[in-house]
């Protein structure tokens, strides 16, 4: 079970905005904090898995006429901007600790303060979802719409490239560890590897987002498409692409790093893209 919190702001002043997804978890410990300070302490050190995930503060622009939703490495705000951000409960356990209390706290409050920004909230979004929806399809369109990385047992070199293995993996370690489900990685690990393949990206590394306490971190953004033909691989490639949505992939994903937006697309789909991004 999952229960996803989108927060609507308005931006009261002008401001600009670096990398806010420590800001969000900030916010989001300080209302668990007025809940329950045992509860909010556990959750700062989590292990071995964070049980919730952020999202950092996007802006809201129109682009041709459609509603975007802007995340960047820096976001330059003026007064009356809309904005969204929010966080997300993983596990019943979660959602039973915290679940209409967390809700509660944030009406406490009409201006939020993330970063520099003060933010009137407008309205408050939830939704309670028991069991993840999947499609079947073939072809997957990725977006990476904030920094994203991979850590690598026994080095301290992180992988910067979302090969299948990589976020199917991660997601699927996430899954096991949190709601206890019986899950080969290794075997998905080689499905991943060997049945989904890669058709197209446009990546571009972030800018070094400082942390605090010497902590520097930096990741990918960008977009790129997954394909497989292989009845169990899809299955798969849907299923975790569309938990990922929910929980993050990659490292630090309690710090807002790795937010994904999965889109299934076809071939002449695809070929419009690749067209587009050769010209």
């Amino acid at each position: 079970m999952f229960l996803v919190y989108t927060i609507n702001a308005i931006a009261e002043d002008k401001a600009t905005l670096e990398f806010t997804g420590p800001f969000v978890r900030g916010y989001f410990l300080s209302l668990v904090k007025r809940i329950s300070p045992e509860k909010a302490e556990q959750l700062h050190n989590p292990s071995p898995v964070a049980p919730y995930s952020i999202k950092p503060v996007s802006k809201k622009v129109i682009i041709k006429g459609r509603v975007r939703h802007v995340y960047g490495d820096r976001i330059e705000l003026n007064q009356g901007d809309e904005v969204s951000f929010g966080f997300a409960l993983l596990g019943r356990e979660m959602v039973n600790d915290l679940g209409i209390e967390l809700l509660n706290k944030i009406f406490e409050d009409s201006r939020i303060k993330i970063g520099n920004a003060t933010l009137v909230l407008k309205e408050v979004n939830i939704n309670r979802v028991e069991r993840i929806q999947t499609q079947e399809s073939e072809r997957i369109l990725i977006h990476f719409l904030t920094p994203t990385f991979f850590r690598k047992k026994g080095s301290a070199y992180r992988d910067l490239f979302p090969a299948p293995r990589n976020v199917l993996t991660s997601v699927a370690r996430i899954w096991k560890l949190l709601i206890g489900e019986e899950i080969d990685l290794e075997e998905i690990r080689e499905i991943a590897e060997n049945e989904i393949g890669v058709l197209m990206y446009k990546l571009r590394t972030s800018r070094t987002i400082d942390l605090g306490k010497n902590r520097k971190a930096i990741g990918f953004i960008g977009k790129c498409v997954y394909e497989t033909r292989d009845p169990k691989a899809r299955n798969l490639m849907n299923r975790f692409l569309a938990i990922g949505e929910v929980t993050n992939v990659g490292g630090s994903r309690s710090l807002g790093f790795g937010v994904i937006k999965c889109t299934p697309i076809t071939k002449e789909k695809l070929e419009k893209i690749m067209s587009q991004e050769q010209t």
